[in-house]
């Protein structure tokens, strides 16, 4: 009696087994390994803030392949002049560390360098913010702390909106879709599961 057991308990570990191996041998990472940080900007967080009913939508993506990091914002609302990333925490003001330059004709801005784990450290620690100024607001009139999360519905459908105007957008969201996170988001969804009986 209790050599079956154990035979039966033996042959549901080599299935768990078999399983874990073919899940890890079949990889399951559909695209690049890249990092997500997508934000709605306002004037409600300007330092000081202000009353801009304007809005903006900031995408950063850096593919952990080439560290290549990608900014993009698109606005609405807005005589935007200019548009950067800077650095500074919530509430503080800061250098330009990126300029973003506008897509000709359009709402989109876009830039994008190199990164290095210490600047990609910094950038997920939330150290730094997209800033869009205007003639009314030179010193900012749309401001968002860029925090590393997914775009909701509405900062992907204002992206979306926008994404055939920027080629440097079409590959940033590009990237979202294809990314290694495998994740039931925008009404396509990944899953695997078993369920095993002792």
């Amino acid at each position: 009696m209790e050599a079956e057991r154990l035979t039966a308990f033996l042959a549901r570990m080599l299935v768990v087994l078999v399983t874990a191996v073919l899940v890890t041998a079949c990889g399951g990472s559909p695209g690049p390994g890249v990092r997500v940080f997508a934000v709605t900007l306002s004037g409600a967080e300007e330092v000081p803030p202000n009353a801009s009913t304007a809005i903006g939508t900031g995408l950063v993506t850096v593919d952990l392949d080439s560290m290549t990091m990608t900014a993009s914002i698109v606005t609405t609302g807005i005589a935007d002049t200019a548009a950067a990333m800077q650095a500074g925490a919530v509430g503080v003001n800061g250098p330009v560390l990126l300029p973003l330059a506008r897509v000709s004709g359009s709402p989109v801005w876009t830039g994008g360098a190199m990164i290095s784990n210490t600047q990609l450290r910094a950038l997920r620690s939330g150290a730094d913010y997209f800033n869009v100024s205007s003639a009314a607001f030179p010193n900012g009139e749309l401001r968002a702390q860029i925090i590393e999360q997914w775009p909701t519905d509405d900062e992907w459908n204002r992206l979306q909106a926008a994404r055939s105007l920027s080629p440097q957008l079409d590959q940033q969201m590009w990237l979202v879709e294809h990314a290694d996170d495998l994740r039931d988001w925008h009404g396509w969804g990944w899953g695997f599961g078993f369920t095993l009986g002792f």
